[in-house]
């Protein structure tokens, strides 16, 4: 499954360079680097009492112009430092997810106007990302009334947890350029279990969700 998205992605890629175009200023390749502030939690099945965590994002990225200027009139791409995850607490106990990935998103992008260098966009497309680190941390209350706490650090993507570098999903990009700057708001959905359900005993087995997040972010184009 893996190669699979893999290959469909480097496919689509292939195909796209032969629409681009640099026949004037409008049509001219950008590159771009952006950073900002990210949210991110869980949903399906195994999310029940997942919560909002605060995380970044960052990166440089790479808009091109397609040929034929319909509806899609360019296709970007990027190199994102993304942290995702979530929080919960429960019965006093507060566990903290962080998952931090590579994540190349592919988009094609309509641009609401002509020019090339002010004015507001949109972008659809897939990611696919992999984890680099993380840590899960859980912290208790000890010693009944007292405000003291215990807490204990784990690898996110360890034997412990046993949850999966990969992801996949879907991303929508809304975003402003003005001259040389850009704002933008991304919205990944992940489409992957960030682990494989598997027995914790003879009664109860553990799901695992999928991610969820957005990030807010500003930049500076090339």
């Amino acid at each position: 499954m893996k190669k699979l998205v893999f290959t469909v992605l480097l496919a689509v890629l292939g195909f796209t360079t032969n629409v681009f175009a640099q026949e004037n200023n409008e049509d001219r390749i950008s590159a771009f680097v952006r950073g900002g502030a990210s949210i991110s939690s869980y949903y399906d099945s195994g999310s029940d009492g997942s919560n909002i965590r605060l995380g970044y994002n960052a990166g440089v990225g790479v808009m091109l112009p397609l040929r034929s200027k319909g509806l899609l009139t360019h296709i970007q791409s990027s190199l994102l430092l993304v942290s995702k995850g979530a929080k919960s607490e429960e019965l006093g106990v507060k566990t903290t997810v962080e998952q931090v990935y590579a994540q190349i998103p592919i988009q094609f992008v309509h641009k609401f106007s002509d020019g090339d260098d002010t004015g507001a966009s949109i972008a659809f497309g897939p990611y696919i990302a992999y984890g680099l680190w993380g840590d899960c941390t859980v912290e208790q209350r000890v010693g009944g009334m007292s405000s003291a706490t215990a807490s204990v650090s784990i690898d996110t993507f360890g034997d412990e947890l046993k949850i999966d570098r990969f992801d996949v999903g879907l991303t929508l990009t809304f975003k402003f350029d003005f001259e040389k700057f850009l704002v933008g708001m991304d919205v990944d959905l992940g489409l992957a279990n960030i682990g494989s359900e598997r027995a914790i005993n003879h009664w109860d087995t553990m799901k695992y969700p999928k991610n969820v997040s957005g990030s807010l972010y500003v930049g500076y184009r090339f």
